[in-house]
């Protein structure tokens, strides 16, 4: 048996900007080929086909095999979590190729999304709320993370914030390619591709109590189609919530993304091929091709205001975008700020939370540093892209000496993780005004002082300032931050999460297994594996309770 992880891409067909795609037509296909060694029993493949939902209608479906220029046409089976295969059964050997083919129409709607209390106990779906092998959810460092740096008990105001922050943290890099890489590893590393924004997304999700699911199948990213990994977040008031970080896209996602399974985790988003021992298969990745026949973009969603302004050189500047929401529903929306070359901002991406029906203003910070004679000028087009048609501007720069603007430090992030015994606590600090600034950190715990240091961040700069604790307390530590900026901060380091049988030593379980024995002559030895001791403890125990009161009512 062996589990097949097949992955490539193709050029992609001419596409509007994905994020405003609304509804697409589409005749899709996957297809790979191989060759069987040598005739010697059935052979089994198991691909992933394409899944039917509320927002993905299937019109045809075309599941074809050819070897020695015969067709099987393939059955379809369902897993344990709902997802849809293609099988198999090939009873020759020789060159083959399969292609699964499908006419699909995947129109995406604004959810009517409520919030939810994550003081409560979310105990719907526990399946995905599980530590899996690329998910650490339950560990010392993601739950650290986790409970510190997303501190809201809104369910909405979470999605949004761990989305937009995973975007903006892991750079997205191709070397990562083709291995998956859990979320502790991907924290480390700050790269990655879509698994990875998808694992580190779903390991703190599910460590704030959150069900969280992986899904896959071929996705447009404005250049080509590739396979690609996003996540389905559940909501109690709501159901299953989209969200895929690697293109800071939550609560909506674009019609693009076509749904092909989804899974506790990656590794179990697996073709299967079962073969008998003296059979060998090999197996070349599969190519996705998308034709698109239709597509319409998203209307009446949101309304995006967008103005012409003037600027000033050598400063900062406000540009402010009214954002409209049409619908009587919450909304998740990503905003990214495309500038002419040359030019500074704040924030290159925004992700912003909406009321049902709210009308707001989003304001960016702009500059660009020249220098203009009195009769000149500079005129460009800005843009802001969403689940819109891209709002354009025109921008034009106006002579302008440097103001000495000093804004202090603003902290852009704080992470804490904890690494064996040891607590670590990274800022990153921003200084975007004209001159230097300086603070004074101290960290303590309990009263007593642990460190304090001075840090200059000079003039428009950034610094990480990192703090590591050996032999951490597991008490409250306080960040006190004073000078050009003041911030108070708290982090409450947070244990590992341990299953029942991690706390049972290899003596309990053999005084149980002897246990079981004198009371239960009949049970095999296999079943008294440490898989299965919490399961058969609280069995015995209640056949002792049983057997005492039984004994009772007989004196």
């Amino acid at each position: 048996m062996f589990l097949v992880l097949l992955c490539s891409s193709i050029v992609a067909i001419e596409l509007p900007f994905p994020t405003t795609i609304q509804e697409l037509d589409a005749i899709v296909s996957l297809s790979a080929s191989g060759t069987i060694s040598e005739p010697g029993g059935t052979v089994t493949l198991k691909v992933l086909s394409f899944q039917e939902t509320s927002e993905q209608k299937i019109s045809s479906l075309r599941q074809v095999l050819t070897i020695n220029g015969k067709e099987i046409l393939g059955e379809i089976e369902s897993d344990d979590y709902g997802n849809r295969y293609a099988v198999f059964e090939v009873n020759e050997a020789g060159s083959f190729v399969y292609v699964i083919e499908a006419e699909i129409i995947r129109t995406v709607k604004a959810k009517s999304m409520k919030d939810f209390d994550l003081t409560q106990k979310i105990s719907e779906q526990e399946i995905y709320n599980k530590e899996t092998k690329t998910i650490e959810s339950d560990s010392a460092t993601i739950r650290t993370l986790a409970l510190n740096r997303f501190r809201s008990d809104s369910w909405l105001e979470t999605l949004a914030e761990i989305s937009h922050w995973t975007h903006n943290y892991v750079t997205y890099d191709t070397g990562f390619y083709p291995e998956t890489y859990g979320a502790i590893a991907t924290l480390e590393s700050k790269r990655g591709t879509c698994d990875e924004f998808a694992t580190l997304s779903a390991a703190i999700l599910r460590a704030k109590g959150i069900p969280t699911r992986v899904v896959v199948g071929p996705v447009f990213s404005a250049e080509a189609w590739n396979f690609h990994g996003w996540l389905q977040v559940y909501n109690p008031n709501s159901g299953w919530i989209a969200m895929d970080s690697t293109y800071g896209e939550a609560g909506l996602v674009d019609a693009t993304h076509i749904e092909m399974g989804h899974f506790p985790d990656f590794t179990n988003a697996a073709d299967l091929i079962i073969a008998p021992t003296k059979v060998s298969v090999e197996i070349s990745p599969k190519e996705v091709n998308v034709e698109a026949r239709d597509v319409k973009q998203f209307s009446g969603l949101v309304a995006l205001e967008i103005r012409d302004v003037e600027i000033k050189a050598n400063r900062w500047n406000d540009l402010n975008i009214g954002v409209k929401n049409h619908v009587d529903s919450y909304l998740i929306l990503p905003l990214e700020m495309v500038l002419p070359q040359g030019f500074a901002t704040d924030e290159r991406d925004k992700t912003i939370l909406l009321k049902p029906l709210e009308d707001t203003v989003v304001f960016w910070k702009t500059r660009i540093d020249i220098e203009l004679e009195k009769n000149q000028y500079l005129e460009g087009q800005y843009a802001v892209f969403s689940f819109h048609e891209p709002a354009e501007g025109k921008i034009t720069v106006l002579p302008g000496e440097m103001v000495a603007e000093d804004k202090g430090i603003a902290i852009l992030d704080l992470k804490a993780t904890i690494d064996g015994s040891t607590l670590k606590i990274e800022f990153l600090l921003d200084n975007s005004g004209e001159t230097e600034a300086n603070i004074e950190i101290e960290l303590s715990n309990e009263g007593r002082i642990i460190e304090r240091t001075s840090e200059t961040v000079e003039q428009r700069g950034r610094k990480i300032v990192t703090f590591a604790i050996a032999q951490y307390e597991k008490t409250p530590y306080l960040i006190k931050i004073t000078g050009d900026a003041e911030y108070d901060f708290t982090i409450v380091p947070q244990g590992e999460i341990k299953s029942p049988l991690e706390n049972l030593d290899e003596k309990s379980i053999e005084q149980t297994k002897k246990i079981l024995y004198e009371v239960n002559e009949f049970l095999p030895e296999e079943f008294l594996t440490p898989g299965n001791v919490v399961f058969v403890i609280i069995a015995v125990s209640a056949i002792a309770v049983m057997f005492l009161l039984k004994d009772l009512v007989l004196k």
